[in-house]
């Protein structure tokens, strides 16, 4: 397959400590691989704003998440990635499974691992989603003690997926119910933008990545962003590319948002993959959350 070339943005390794973990998910009674990222020479005493970072949709923690992660810990930051459950070094079975309620129960699970972290400030505890994620961070409220939340290209329209008829998905569940075989699907169709960022090595290629099983679509379509919106009241940056597949969705979002304190950013020419990683786009981005983060801290 042809790739494109693009310039990344490559993370600040020189600039960043580099923790694995391994955490809980208390609901799904599964253990979860993550990593803290901190800045270089900070004190073992300094308590450190906080910013929990989930991945897109089917990604591991090697990926964009992490790249995110590097680079907002070089701005002083002390950020954590991990694997959602059945994806990467977690635990679960069906590999690849991606069902939006134990996505949630991840969340809320790495959350309350995060806040054991001694350098942590629980005062300043925001969360990031990138893609699905921006939507599954909807379900956080202020009780789970989050002083914001932003989403990047948050992807709504999991519920109008149907790549396979729902007689056929049944029977593939059976299948791997009766057998362990999995029946599995892909979202990215060859020389397309996020086969583009998927299976190139110099972007987004890992050698974990997996398909999903085909009924995960039965859990997408009961997950409707656009409910949990409207009971969204913690401060909200939404950042959305101009040209990206998942605008229309994204602005309903934010216009449903309950939110009193909400702002949305349009990254001119870019992208749903070209903010996972491009250096042109994804250096708006940073600016963009750090600014929002400062403004919030100094109101």
């Amino acid at each position: 397959m042809k790739m494109i070339e693009f310039e990344t943005i490559s993370p600040p390794v020189d600039m960043v400590n580099v923790t694995p973990v391994v955490f809980e998910n208390d609901t799904a009674d599964l253990m979860l691989a993550g990593i803290i990222f901190m800045p270089k020479n900070v004190s073992t005493n300094d308590l450190l704003p906080t910013i929990l970072i989930q991945g897109p949709l089917g990604t591991v923690k090697e990926q964009a998440q992490s790249l995110y992660a590097q680079l907002l810990a070089a701005q002083g930051y002390l950020t954590m990635v991990y694997d959602y459950s059945y994806l990467g070094a977690s635990q679960g079975s069906p590999r690849g499974l991606e069902d939006p309620a134990v996505r949630i129960g991840d969340i809320r699970s790495a959350l309350k691992f995060l806040k054991t972290w001694p350098q942590v400030d629980r005062e300043r505890i925001y969360t990031l989603g990138l893609g699905c994620s921006g939507a599954y961070l909807l379900d956080l409220g202020t009780t789970d003690q989050i002083k914001a939340t932003i989403a990047i290209n948050p992807m709504t329209m999991l519920a109008r997926i149907q790549c396979f008829s729902e007689d056929k998905v049944e029977r593939a569940q059976k299948l791997y119910e009766k057998t362990g075989r999995v029946t599995r699907m892909d979202l990215f169709e060859k020389n397309s933008a996020g086969a583009n960022y998927h299976f190139n090595a110099r972007r987004g290629a890992v050698p974990n990545r997996i398909g999903f099983p085909v009924w995960s679509q039965l859990a997408w379509h009961t997950f409707d962003p656009n409910i949990k919106a409207k009971r969204a009241e913690v401060p909200f940056l939404v950042i959305i590319g101009e040209n990206a597949f998942t605008r229309p969705g994204a602005e309903v979002m934010f216009e449903n948002l309950a939110s009193t304190t909400k702002k949305r950013i349009i990254i001119s020419q870019a992208g749903h993959f070209d903010l996972y990683d491009l250096k042109a786009y994804v250096s708006q981005v940073i600016t963009a959350i750090v600014e929002f983060l400062n403004t919030l801290e100094n109101s």
